[in-house]
């Protein structure tokens, strides 16, 4: 059945004009759908498709004349699902001039949107597994806004998908597979203005649109279009291509020669699993271009600050990086973005052969680290590595979470079973996610290993001053806690933090930093000209400073101590704000810097 569709479609597209070369031809493969396979070798090979072919915005009008251009893509979705399921409905000859290419689009195309609940289970812990929700609740909304604004169907027709999507939160995901998606996957006559046509219809788009301003430059240029017959060709991210369009033909060149039984491909672009799963329903074996994001959520005002006064951190937009054609926002932007723009979080990608990836990721979280110092300082940097390494492990422990023997025991098995290629794009997806993250942090532990090195003379640790302070733990510290009724190994320090603390404490109650340590007196007391007015109140109070501050006391039984609450609360801070401490070994250490 697949070949006779694809024949006719071939047949009927030369016969409305397009030219293909001589010696290629498309066949159906169970793995990679329709391909063009070459029969013998070519040099430069091209197809051409009159625009009489195309199907784009200029097509809306012909069947609903009300539309608006603000909404182009939003109405050429309906218009592609009228073609497809509106039978009569169908106003013009559109869906009888294109039947013979709406015959040969797939019922569905496999991304994670139209998995089962069991495949799904293949995803957790990933990106993608977490966006399935919200992303189908986003083309929901959009279905549900346009069909409530827009006469475009009698409301009866779509009054039960309208409820399911006032209900959309309360759904488990086995009841929004069963109403949104099984339609599309078991063969039901769709009606052409229902949620589930719209779904196949975003889909569509999504898997096989090109951007329409390729061959109309006036139009936004996040419009779309669809090119019957260029579109059957597969991706492969080494082929060199060219499109255009000259005298109302669109061409596609393939800019090399090609040998015979080859696939003549199409470039999608440098394209990640994460986008080629999601939009095409398909995945790349040691894909170079697998990204992972990662998105920070910020307050409106934090990013305000960021965009007003510090022009060199980055804030990319989605527009900075490749994605879907009709997921990108419009060209239109202004030069500095708004702040609104980025209300759902800022996202960042990481990508194995970008070495500078990680950069305005690391900028960003020594800026979230900054306390009262400058974000570029040391210790800002250094927390920043530590904050950033701390968010990449817990994302490679949740895309490591999943084992695939186990599935997802929650869901009946004898109502879903877990198709084998899913199966497989999911486990090739998850590889990809956790080589990228592993080489994330290869890459910041490389960069710690050099700044401890280059900046050695700026950092102290608790080994150093056990090295060169030998009056403070020989002396100092065990004469602050004499006492007649306890030993000195009663009182115990739960990590280098807290050792950092005490030395700071009793080093300035003595006055006794020696030389190479007057830098920690001198930053310490620079900290206290804005830190001594501050009240110290008990709502304030961290448990662990609380908690510090009663071993001090009980620890001694002199009654002349100095060392005040206030002073307390205080070097805990400072501690907190020129220091960071690593988490490359069980016993984490806690490191000063000198700015």
């Amino acid at each position: 059945m697949e070949e006779q569709s694809i024949q006719r479609l071939i047949a009927w597209g030369k016969f409305q004009g397009a030219a293909l070369p001589e010696g290629v031809s498309f066949e159906y493969s169970d793995r990679k759908g329709i391909r063009c396979v070459c029969e013998k070798s070519l040099s430069s090979p091209y197809l051409t498709i009159p625009d009489d072919l195309i199907i784009s915005g200029k097509l809306i009008p012909l069947e609903f004349p009300e539309a608006d251009h603000k909404r182009g893509n939003t109405w050429l979705k309906f218009l592609l699902a009228k073609m497809k399921f509106g039978g009569e409905e169908c106003n013009s000859d559109l869906s009888e001039k294109f039947r013979p290419y709406l015959d040969c689009l797939p019922k569905i195309v496999d991304c994670p949107l139209v998995w089962n609940p069991r495949e799904l289970s293949h995803l957790a812990g990933t990106n993608l597994g977490s966006s399935v929700r919200p992303k189908l609740k986003d083309i929901l909304t959009e279905w549900y806004r346009f069909v409530k604004e827009n006469e475009v169907t009698e409301e009866a027709a779509v009054s039960s998908d309208c409820s399911f999507y006032k209900d959309y939160g309360q759904l488990s995901d086995e009841s929004i597979f069963r109403w949104l998606v099984e339609p599309l996957s078991n063969g039901s006559t769709l009606q052409w203005s229902s949620a589930s046509a719209f779904l196949w219809s975003h889909l569509i788009l999504l898997s096989r649109a090109f951007p329409h301003y390729i061959i109309d430059q006036n139009v936004d240029q996040a419009s779309l279009m669809l090119l019957p017959i260029i579109d059957l060709l597969n991706h492969d991210y080494h082929s060199k291509v060219e499109w255009g369009f000259n005298e109302g033909q669109f061409s596609f060149k393939k800019l090399d020669s090609i040998e015979e039984d080859a696939e003549l491909c199409n470039n999608y672009g440098c394209k990640g699993n994460e986008e080629l799963l999601s939009g095409y329903g398909f995945v790349l074996e040691e894909n170079p271009f697998d990204f992972v994001a990662l998105k920070i959520k910020l307050p409106l005002e934090t990013i305000t600050t960021i965009l007003k006064e510090e022009p060199t951190l980055k804030i990319p937009t989605l527009d900075d990086y490749t994605n879907f054609a009709f997921e990108k926002q419009s060209q239109n932007l202004p030069n500095k973005p708004e702040a609104s723009v980025f209300e759902d979080g800022i996202v960042y990608f990481i990508n194995k052969l970008n070495a500078s990836c990680l950069d305005p990721l690391l900028n960003m979280f020594a800026y979230l680290c900054r306390g009262n110092s400058e974000w570029h300082s040391l210790a800002s940097k250094f927390n920043g590595l530590q904050n950033l390494r701390n968010a990449l492990e817990s994302k490679l422990a949740a895309a490591k979470s999943f084992s695939s023997q186990r599935d997802d025991c929650s869901i009946d098995s004898s109502k879903y079973e877990v198709n084998s290629y899913r199966r497989h794009c999911a486990r090739i997806y998850r590889d990809g996610q956790l080589s990228v993250l592993k080489d994330g942090l290869k890459k910041l532990k490389a960069m710690e290993k050099t700044w401890l090195t280059e900046y050695k003379d700026r950092l102290l640790t608790v080994k150093k001053i056990t090295k060169y302070d030998k009056g403070f733990f020989g002396e100092e510290l065990p004469a602050y806690f004499e006492s007649i009724d306890r030993k000195q190994d009663d009182v115990v320090f739960e990590n280098n933090f807290e050792l950092l603390v005490i030395w700071i404490l009793i080093k300035i109650e003595n006055n006794s930093f020696i030389e190479k340590h007057d830098w920690v007196s001198e930053q310490y007391r620079n900290f206290l000209i804005d830190a001594k007015n501050e009240d110290i109140t008990s709502d304030r109070m961290d448990p662990s400073i609380e908690s510090f501050r009663r071993r001090m006391i009980n620890g001694t039984t002199q009654t002349d101590r100095t060392i005040t609450l206030k002073k307390i609360v205080h070097t805990f801070d400072f501690v907190q704000k020129n220091s960071f401490t690593r988490i490359s070994s069980s016993n984490p250490d806690t490191i000063m810097v000198r700015n």
